[in-house]
């Protein structure tokens, strides 16, 4: 694995099987699939101030969280990382909604320095899903959210439910030959695109023109218009997204 940290704090977390990976053990972890099909996005994660408070909160929203459970492991030089986490839902770890997070030791020591290149961060998530108004449902009894923003995004390649000032967006399937429709039956339900707030003067934004987020009565949010189509290059990969607002 290996870490790519933003200035905002959010970082991406580059995960691959190990040379000689044991077979077995490799079928048996939470993201086989998404490991194994080389997915793109796979699942996510948030850091709150108190685990513990939004552990309870979402518990009484009725949402299902699991036990705290403490984790780390020993960076190349030694030094022992230590952190805990709580899956939210009862869906594989990050795919809907996404697991909580608290590091014990400095997490810049786990997370390492801030890249200089321009991307500012990880804005937002988009997660393909099944059912649109369901899971919206979802994440508002969860969140307290009001009603997302619709948006036909013909660029993305479908209809997507943005909630406004938040990191999420969700999509489903149009028709049966959406990309996301693929995605949905290889790897569930999960993230399938990633946005990144990136300076003016990133070379992606240069590449891809105009991307500023517009806003209007009706787009009333911040919302990339900038996508790239990524992971299609091997034949029979399968896309993801990524946006830069």
């Amino acid at each position: 694995m290996a870490l790519s940290t933003f200035s905002d704090g959010s970082y991406l977390e580059l995960i691959a099987a190990q040379p000689k990976a044991d077979p077995v053990a490799l079928m048996h972890h939470e993201w086989s699939a998404q490991i194994q099909g080389n997915a793109g996005p796979g699942a996510w994660a948030a850091r709150v101030a108190d685990i513990g408070v939004e552990r309870s909160r979402l518990q009484a929203a009725g949402v299902q969280v699991s036990e705290l459970e403490k984790s780390g492991r020993a960076r190349p030089d030694g030094f022992q990382l230590k952190w805990e986490t709580a899956q939210v839902g009862s869906a594989t770890r990050g795919t809907f909604f996404p697991f909580l997070i608290r590091d014990f030791t400095p997490r810049e020591q786990r997370t390492g320095k801030a890249l200089n290149n321009g991307i500012l961060g990880v804005s937002r998530v988009v997660i393909a899903v099944r059912d649109l108004q369901a899971s919206i449902a979802r994440f508002r009894k969860a969140y307290g959210w009001p009603e997302p923003l619709f948006v036909d995004d013909p660029a993305f390649g479908g209809r997507v439910a943005v909630f406004a000032d938040t990191p999420v967006a969700l999509t489903a399937p149009h028709d049966e030959s959406s990309w996301v429709s693929t995605r949905l039956e290889q790897f569930g339900e999960g993230p399938c695109g990633i946005v990144f707030r990136a300076s003016a003067k990133n070379p992606l934004k240069k590449e891809l023109g105009e991307l500023v987020a517009r806003k209007s009565p009706e787009r009333p949010m911040r919302y990339p218009v900038g996508w790239l189509k990524v992971g299609s290059v091997a034949p029979g990969a399968i896309p993801w997204h990524l946006g830069i607002e």
